[in-house]
């Protein structure tokens, strides 16, 4: 089966999260059989490395990814413009490779505002399409006016897929479309990585390790863990911090490690690629996070697929995979739940056995059974 997928983009080494999981699918499908083909249209304002002017493209193993840049436009100040001048940008995109690749017998669109784009191919060439939602602007509790420009297209699909059940929902509130659940994918990676184990029986004699992964922004409420540790440490637990992530909310975390004199014990990392957050997982004991909003929670998926145990707000997301197997679920915005929470998770450590949390991580998110699952989909429509 040829399948083209429309992706935001896909990483390279100094831009590790532009299309990663549209990346993950794609190696998911090939990997099941599929000849896999991706385009995108780069339309950000701001990038973490150089950008080519025009066109790239490049392979990821047996994967095809051609991309365009021409210029940067704002998806949600002038939606309809938008959606005119990356559609002709994919469009001529389409008409540059067409004989370098097989014909596509399914377009698979992620994100809403990708979806004109594949919509506009699909027509063109009579080729169905089906859709993945991810995009956190349908939970907005309002309803931008971009949104319903953007929505419309879902009725120009075959299948709308959504990352959660939370999402799914959100998706029916909003635009009135009913879509199936199929959560992402963890990269192989984190199934094969090992915890350190711990030794000493009593708790007052171990050093704790949390870890928290996410971009620095203000919905994931970093600074709430960080006023956490400096609790814990007040009241005589060991206990350490890693941040792996970067953004906007950097320096005031920054001010806020210096403040409260934990610079010691709570450390930003910065933005990590996947091996160098894989040796950090290894080291830590526990993941936790505290954002306001979810749409999955792909960090919490893939700390879990390691067999550590996590702490989650009720966000969203997290809460249709976290349970008392693997992890603790606390009310958002609420420091002293998360401060017990934590403290709880290290006195009662034992309780969480690694390979129970790894095992059904491996049947909730590995690629075969996320490619198994969309496969299926894409047989139903074309037979």
């Amino acid at each position: 089966m040829n399948v083209l997928i429309i992706s935001r983009g896909y990483p390279r080494k100094g831009d590790p999260l532009f299309g990663n999981f549209e990346a993950e699918q794609a190696r998911a499908l090939q990997k099941a059989g599929c000849d896999v083909t991706v385009l995108y249209v780069d339309w950000r304002p701001k990038s973490p490395i150089k950008r080519k002017f025009g066109i790239t493209s490049f392979h990821d193993g047996c994967i095809k990814i051609y991309g365009i840049f021409l210029f940067p436009f704002p998806i949600k100040s002038f939606p309809r413009l938008s959606i005119v001048l990356r559609q002709k940008q994919c469009s001529y995109l389409y008409k540059i490779i067409r004989n370098k690749i097989s014909r596509p017998d399914i377009i698979h669109a992620h994100f809403l505002f990708n979806l004109p784009l594949a919509a506009y191919i699909g027509e063109r060439y009579s080729i169905p399409v089906v859709a993945t939602e991810h995009w956190s602007a349908l939970m907005d509790p309002g309803n931008p006016a971009y949104l319903g420009i953007y929505s419309r297209y879902y009725k120009r699909t075959k299948n709308i897929i959504s990352v959660s059940k939370i999402l799914q929902k959100a998706i029916m509130s909003k635009c009135g479309i009913s879509s199936s659940v199929i959560y992402n994918i963890v990269s192989e990676e984190f199934f094969h990585t090992s915890l350190r184990k711990k030794s000493s029986p009593e708790i007052s004699k171990r050093k704790f390790r949390f870890i928290s992964v996410g971009r620095l922004v203000a919905l994931k409420h970093f600074e709430l863990i960080i006023e956490a540790v400096a609790h814990l440490l007040s009241y005589g637990f060991d206990v350490e911090l890693d941040i792996a992530g970067d953004g906007p909310e950097k320096d005031r975390l920054a001010d806020l490690i210096t403040a409260l004199d934990v610079a010691s014990k709570v450390k930003l990392l910065g933005l990590l690629g996947k091996e160098e957050l894989l040796s950090r997982l290894k080291e830590s004991d526990m993941f936790v996070l505290a954002s306001s909003q979810e749409t999955f929670g792909v960090a919490f998926a893939e700390a879990l697929s390691t067999g550590m145990p996590v702490i989650s707000t009720l966000c969203g997301g997290p809460e249709e995979f976290i349970n008392d197997n693997n992890g603790l679920l606390v009310p958002i915005n609420n420091l002293g739940a998360l401060t017990d929470a934590m403290s709880y998770m290290m006195r009662n450590y034992e309780k969480y056995n690694h390979d129970i949390i790894k095992n059904e991580s491996i049947e909730k998110f590995s690629s075969n059974v996320i490619a198994d699952k969309i496969i299926k989909i894409y047989n139903k429509i074309l037979s």
